[in-house]
């Protein structure tokens, strides 16, 4: 199951926005989940997205207010679910831990595990459709908002009909 996330790399377009889901590998997948461990990577990675997002659409930072971009680490069978935001009121970026699923790995594991990591990947996908509509009412506000008109452009004088020379200026 996870060689499929992480081959998981797709581009689609809605509303004249490019959406991209990618996947990014980033430090040591092989050991277990540790608090101490160092998630820099990720957190480039998810703020570039933000950054990418708001260069699309041509937003202020203002405007990124409830908008968030989720990153998974995966580890086995722990799955670390992130997210990362921009509030305006601080200039600042929050990094939060959303949740933590843990995918049965034997049939008696399967009797109270199953259940939660089912609800788990349901409240996700509620969480990922929610912000899907938020950004495609974003563009669509910003794509149907009219652009100022330009400016008129500053009188110039006429250019004489009959240029006078009195010498010609090529001759040496």
């Amino acid at each position: 199951m996870t060689d499929l996330l992480e081959e998981f790399d797709s581009t689609f377009e809605v509303y004249g926005i490019e959406k991209t889901s990618e996947s990014t590998n980033a430090g040591n997948t092989e050991i277990a989940h540790d608090e101490s461990e160092d998630h820099t990577a990720l957190k480039i990675e998810l703020k570039d997205i933000l950054d990418n997002l708001r260069d699309v659409l041509h937003l202020k930072k203002k405007d990124l207010e409830g908008i968030f971009t989720v990153g998974i680490q995966v580890n086995r069978y722990r799955w670390v679910i992130y997210s990362m935001t921009y509030d305006p009121s601080t200039n600042f970026y929050y990094f939060n831990e959303m949740m933590v699923l843990v995918i049965p790995k034997t049939p008696s594991e399967m009797g109270y595990l199953l259940v939660d990591f089912i609800k788990g990947l349901l409240g996700l996908r509620h969480t990922l459709l929610w912000l899907n509509g938020k950004l495609t009412q974003l563009a669509k506000q910003k794509y149907s908002t009219p652009s100022p008109g330009s400016s008129p452009l500053p009188e110039t004088s006429e250019t004489p009909a009959v240029k006078r020379v009195k010498n010609n200026v090529f001759v040496i």
